[in-house]
């Protein structure tokens, strides 16, 4: 199967590197592939992805071949190198694709209870000092705290590598003092080599962290949240795991630099990393990791022989273990303090990346090295990035070589051709880029990765010619030089760039140079941010005196803060209206008030959400198609109506529908499902989410309920008591204790967003019986009653179901979401579609059992709603085995009405 898919993938880009048909056949792609996801079930922004990555492909494909055929060879010495630097792009933008696409982890294997593996924590120092060390030791020892309190017995030591001897730091014994005075044990070495790795390796061998024992790392100046172990240490149940690493994200961000680099950072945790676990594909970061000792053993340790041997040690480790990526922040630390130890930064991350590429890149394409072809195609993108440097300095010289001198690295392309290959390739893989990145990251990412172009390139140069270099580690001070010096080559940049702009504009020398030109415009733009980056900078330098001033240990709930602010809004609404408006399904209830009800302070803001909501009595539907639902709205329903829609996490939500439902007199009903695609994965749990891992997501539903300000009802974990569900508390590991945990952190998200506007709808499967499940009851506003009345099964008796529902949860407004098929009787027995069984119920018919409902409602002040379900069980509306579960006569059910008050 797998010969044949690849047969047919060569087969398809031969044809279009054969034919160059143009990128704009990426656009018929695009639909295509979008109607064709949606049809195998996709939806939201998985849908998109599924759509974009073959379009990106075809316009790569497409566009690269025509570029070989306009090669000027006679000006070869910069018409090659700019070939390879487009060739480097464009694989590198569908590589970005190939690893969005949706893709999810297996659930691990539980083969051993890991908290009673020994572990020690190790973290490596040279020259940071005690105001640094000692603020991490303290989150450690923290961390470590919240992990016994849990698991008593566990055994965990806390080990300090201070190097600072071999370094000649003057802190050295400072540090020793330090690590007295809180009780951890300190190695000191007292001969070098192998740089971190080596420092590492030193003190694990003496400590005796082999074997069983779980090796975490953390970075000298980064602080671990209190749950950093509970998130992480459960993992390794399953014994095939090789590490668990977490993100990295600095703390400092009041700094320009530092909030730049951070962003470029989050593009990497927040959207790639996530992305490469799924594919057995991640990395070992360096720190905020966990890693097995056993694994470790198995490659003979933490390589020695690279700067980067956290890289290094994934590369080697991947054929054998699994890897473990966990989103949220579990750890922060200090970013480059200005900008020249940013560019120091990025030049010791490419010199060591650049390394591995040649000292392991061979296992890529080796038949036996045990990797798959998702981690070969991944370790070469990641290998290969930091070429990024040489491949923008090359972007750069041509254009500006072409205008000022007229060599040109194009030959024999005319406009329309350029038209019709590069703007369309161009214009998709910048969207298909910036709609990946959404939410991740900001332009700033962009622009100072750009700006690393001369570290990046110098790091190149360095592994080329095989020069070594010290081991050195990012500042955590500011330089005394400043950021001025560094200026030179971007001033230069921009002086360049502005000449070519003024001679393509004075000479008039045709489109090509116009051409050129609009893309020098965008250089200068780049180098211009880039040097108001640079000025900013050294103004911080001049207000700073140069000290890093305390910074407080993190606690995981206020950890949010440290997210990029989303500046850019993304443009990708547009794309495929109506496709992924028909995977939705429409809610239509009745809304009233319950009466007041006195809340704790927690949940008062939300209990005045759901009296807001209140008022006279609507009647509605809900599972109904498009169509269905205006013919109900205009016929049955006209005075509104509450309207429901079910969201997964990663969707965004849609204030356009919000306001369109409450111009309608209407309350937006909203479902927030932890799954993607409609399938659970491994961040679907209940304890991922009370770890942590939905945070960012979660917060942004917060604040955008927040900002729509109006009332909504809102359902999370919606029936977890049953086991078909993504966030189960009965499967895939999941118990009972799991559910008010998530429940809780969920909650104290919104409140702490000031999302008060959302009445919070409990909706398990068996409200009578959840006791094992159910939250607090002062964090449930309203509980939900979900009544589906099969054919041969025992139909609720609605009275008696009320009542009981009631006895449990008090004072409490409920919710009734019913449906019923009508009863097809063949005596004794009824036809159920797949044969007859007997009833066994008191009531024999759909209308009989309606009017009990509206009997058992008409009675009682306590239920805040009715909800009739039109499509059954059936998700698709238009399922013809839903047609018998439509909406009879609102007479037969409705309790009263239509706007009458309660």
């Amino acid at each position: 199967m797998r010969i044949a898919t690849g047969a047919a993938i060569v087969t398809v880009v031969v044809l279009i590197a054969w034919l160059r048909p143009g990128a704009w056949v990426a656009l018929v792609v695009l639909l295509l592939g979008a109607a064709l996801a949606r049809v195998a079930g996709w939806s939201g922004r998985n849908l998109r992805l599924v759509a974009i990555a073959p379009a990106v492909a075809v316009a790569a494909i497409d566009y690269l071949a025509w570029r070989t055929t306009v090669l000027s060879w006679a000006g070869w010495f910069i018409g090659i190198p700019l070939l390879l630097a487009e060739a480097h792009a464009a694989l590198h933008a569908m590589g970005l694709q190939l690893t969005m696409w949706p893709s999810r982890m297996r659930p691990p294997r539980r083969d051993t209870d890991p908290t009673r593996r020994p572990i020690v924590v190790f973290v490596p120092t040279v020259d940071e000092g005690p105001a640094i060390l000692g603020q991490t030791l303290r989150g450690v020892l923290l961390a470590r705290d919240t992990f016994l309190r849990r698991y008593p017995y566990a055994r965990i030591e806390v080990v300090v590598c201070n190097d600072g001897g071999v370094a000649g730091a003057d802190c050295s014994d400072e540090v020793i003092e330090l690590t007295d005075r809180l009780g951890v044990t300190c190695i000191t070495r007292t001969v070098g080599g192998g740089a971190k790795a080596g420092n590492i390796e030193n003190a694990r061998q003496l400590v005796g962290a082999t074997g069983d024992a779980l090796v975490v790392i953390f970075d000298a100046d980064q602080i671990p949240t209190a749950d950093f172990l509970t998130a992480t240490v459960p993992w390794f149940t399953d014994t095939s795991i090789g590490w668990v690493q977490t993100g990295q994200y600095y703390r400092n961000r009041g700094n320009p630099v530092t909030r730049w680099a951070d962003d470029q950072q989050s593009l990497f945790y927040r959207l790639l990393c996530p992305a490469k676990a799924t594919r057995s594909s991640a990395f070992i970061c360096g720190t905020n990791v966990v890693v097995s000792a056993r694994a470790l053993d198995e490659i003979g340790g933490l390589p020695r022989d690279s700067v980067t041997e956290d890289f290094a040690a994934s590369v080697l480790l991947a054929p054998r273990w699994k890897c473990v990526f966990l989103r949220g922040i579990y750890a922060a630390g200090l970013g480059p303090m200005d900008f020249p130890a940013y560019l120091k930064q990025q030049e010791r991350w490419a010199r060591g990346t650049l390394t591995v590429l040649r000292r392991y890149g061979r296992r890529l394409v080796a038949p036996g090295s045990g990797l798959s072809a998702d981690q070969r195609v991944q370790y070469a993108l990641a290998m290969t990035h930091y070429l990024s440097g040489l491949r923008d300095t090359i972007f750069v010289i041509a254009p500006i070589l072409f205008i000022l001198t007229g060599i040109s690295g194009v030959q024999g392309a005319t406009t329309g051709q350029f038209f019709e290959h590069f703007v369309p390739y161009y214009a998709l893989t910048m969207f298909a880029f910036w709609h990946a990145a959404a939410g991740a990251t900001s332009w700033r990412s962009v622009a100072i990765g750009f700006a690393s172009a001369p570290a990046l390139v110098s790091a190149t140069r360095a592994t080329i010619t095989g020069r070594t270099a010290r081991f050195t580690i990012t500042p955590k001070t500011r330089g005394g030089a400043g950021s001025l010096r560094v200026a030179a080559p971007y001033a230069i940049g921009l002086a360049l760039c502005l000449v070519a702009i003024t001679v393509a504009v004075v000479e008039s020398r045709g489109p090509a140079v116009y051409l050129a030109a609009a893309w020098t415009c965008y250089l200068a733009v780049l180098f211009g941010v880039t040097l108001g980056l640079i000025a900013a900078d050294a103004r911080a330098g001049r207000a700073s005196s140069g000290a890093l001033t305390a910074i407080p240990i993190l606690r995981s709930e206020t950890s949010g803060r440290l997210r990029p602010r989303r500046e850019m809004r993304w443009g990708s609404r547009f794309f495929l209206v109506g496709i992924a408006a028909a995977a939705l399904v429409s809610w239509f209830t009745i809304g009233t008030a319950a009466g007041d009800r006195s809340a704790p302070p927690a949940a008062a803001a939300s209990a005045d959400a759901l009296r807001a909501i209140g008022g006279a009595v609507r009647a509605g539907v809900s599972g109904a198609d498009e169509a269905r639902v205006a013919q109900l709205a205009t016929t049955t329903f006209p005075n509104g109506a509450v309207a429901g829609r079910s969201f997964e996490i990663a969707d965004r939500f849609d204030p356009d529908w919000a306001q369109r439902v409450v111009a309608g007199g209407g309350t937006p009903w909203i479902t927030l499902l932890f799954s993607t695609s409609g399938r659970p994965g491994l961040d679907s749990s209940l304890t991922a989410i009370d770890n942590g891992i939905h945070d960012q997501a979660v917060r942004r539903w917060a604040e955008e309920i927040a900002a729509f300000g109006a009332p909504v009802y809102l359902t999370v974990l919606p029936l977890v008591d049953r086991d078909f569900v993504a966030s189960s508390a009965v499967a895939r590991g999941g118990i009972p204790a799991d559910t008010a945990p998530a429940w809780r952190h969920i909650r104290e998200i919104f409140d702490a967003t000031g999302a008060h506007n959302a009445a919070w709808v409990w909706s398990p499967a068996d409200p009578v019986h959840d006791g094992a499940y159910a939250p607090d009851p002062d964090l449930i506003d309203v509980v939900a009653l979900t009544w589906y009345a099969y054919p041969g099964t025992a139909w609720v008796d609605p009275a008696a179901e009320l009542s009981a529902v009631a006895g449990r949860h008090p004072d409490t407004p409920l919710i009734l979401e019913i449906s019923a098929p009508p009863s097809q009787i063949c005596t004794p027995t009824v036809d159920t579609g797949v044969g007859c069984v007997r009833m066994a119920s008191a009531f024999t018919d759909r209308a009989q059992w309606l009017a009990a409902v509206r009997l058992a409602v008409a009675g009682r002040a306590d239920v805040a709603a009715v909800v009739y379900h039109d499509g059954g069980p059936f998700i698709d509306p238009t399922d013809p085995r839903a047609l018998p579960w439509r909406m009879p006569d609102p007479a037969q059910w409705l309790p009263m009405s239509a706007g009458q008050v309660r």
